[in-house]
């Protein structure tokens, strides 16, 4: 399995001692269906940036994402937001930090039905946002 975290990039900020940091994160596709767009983007931004899905992730297919923002439990903290399309249904997750990682992981793309933020995120426990 790819790393969850291939690579540790820190600087420091000019804002309040903050750290920004850069890690690259392993998304995977863990349903029977094919993502067909896949966006990782900041939480506080309207441009979601590149289909990460290219042409369409196919069912325990992985992909990288990487993500430069402040520390998880800093003042700046960096939110990402996880939005990807399966079928015509659009799913989203708006958490994803800047952090360490104490294992390597990839974070599963799951759908549940009702649920808007219906990704598990494989850090060792269920996150629904």
């Amino acid at each position: 399995m790819v790393a969850a975290f291939a690579e540790d990039t820190t600087e420091d900020a000019e804002t309040s001692g903050a750290v920004k940091a850069t890690r690259t994160y392993t998304l995977q596709n863990a349903m029977d269906s094919v993502v067909t767009e896949l966006y990782v983007y900041p939480s506080d931004s309207d441009n979601r940036g590149e289909n990460l899905a290219g042409d369409g992730l196919e069912s325990g297919e992985p992909v990288e994402v990487t993500v430069t923002g402040y520390m998880l439990r800093t003042e700046n903290e960096t939110l990402y937001t996880i939005e990807y399309v399966v079928g015509n249904k659009l799913y989203g997750h708006r958490s994803l930090h800047v952090e360490d990682l104490l294992f390597e992981t990839p974070i599963n793309l799951v759908g549940i039905d009702g649920v808007t933020s219906a990704t598990f995120v494989s850090f060792g426990n269920s996150n629904l946002a």
